[in-house]
This record gives C-alpha cells, structure tokens and sequence, in this order.
C-alpha cells in the first residue's frame, strides 16, 4: 500500500507492506517507509532479521500491541 504525505515544507509517498503467515491470525510488518525527493528513505518500521517467524509482536512506531 501507499499514500501520499504532505507537510509544511515538504511532500512524499508513504509505504506500507504487511504479511499474514499461513497459520497466524496477525499480520506483521515488512516495512514502512517515507520517500522524499533529495533525501535519504525514512524507515519508521522496518522487519528485525534476527527475530524467527512468529515470535515477533505486531509493533508501530515502536508501540508493541
């Protein structure tokens, strides 16, 4: 999914990937990103490697529910 961001001084597109695995009743997150022309990607999610299939709670902005 993506939308458009707008503010002040700027504008950019948002995107969001989510996964339900086979068996789970959550989704987790793969990524959201904010893409700015002239600046580096912004990631205020992004899936931890490290973590196993499964065992990684459904977070946003850092908050885990």
């Amino acid at each position: 999914m993506h939308f458009y961001v707008d503010g002040p001084k700027n504008h950019g597109i948002a995107r969001l990937h989510m996964v339900k695995y086979r068996g789970h009743s959550d989704f987790e997150y793969k990524y959201l990103f904010v893409d700015i022309k002239g600046h580096d990607r912004i990631y205020l999610e992004q899936e931890d490697t490290t973590s196993s299939k499964g065992g990684k709670k459904l977070s946003f902005f850092g908050v885990k529910w």
